[in-house]
């Protein structure tokens, strides 16, 4: 019956020892034809390209959606202006003289028929510090 696996000197009859390598090859396999490492360029530049694609398809992606947003916000400045402009007119309506005395007549409230005044003879001295003697130049 033949060997089925080779020989050890079989096996390492294809390695070269130091001695017997080209100073060029310096135990490196040089490419045998020119078109692979042209395969690789290739590649390498197709990756590249998706790359770049990849890159600007997201920076795209991220404008977009930047863009939305601003756009959202743009709409609830205009809602809250709109709601805003509401409420100063409800203020206005519900704050006028006529409003405010129907209220107090439902409260219980009526007009005064005589109004007293009050004479006050002594007034006690304001300590607390103004801005009052700073605009007239007087204290």
């Amino acid at each position: 019956m033949g060997q089925v696996f080779p020989t050890v000197p079989k096996l390492l009859s294809g390695i070269k020892t130091m001695d017997e390598q080209t100073p060029e090859s310096h135990g490196i396999k040089q490419p045998s034809r020119p078109i692979e490492s042209a395969v690789v360029k290739l590649a390498l530049f197709v990756a590249l390209v998706g790359l770049v694609a990849g890159l600007y398809l997201w920076q795209a992606s991220e404008i977009a959606v930047t863009g939305r947003r601003i756009e959202a916000l743009r709409q609830r400045r205009q809602d809250l202006e709109r709601e805003n402009t509401e409420l100063l007119e409800q203020i206005a309506v519900e704050g006028s003289i006529p409003a405010l005395q129907e209220r107090a007549a439902r409260l219980g409230f009526s007009p005064a028929a005589q109004v007293d005044f009050v004479p006050v003879t002594a007034v006690p001295r304001d300590t607390m510090p103004t801005l009052r003697g700073q605009w007239t130049g007087s204290k």
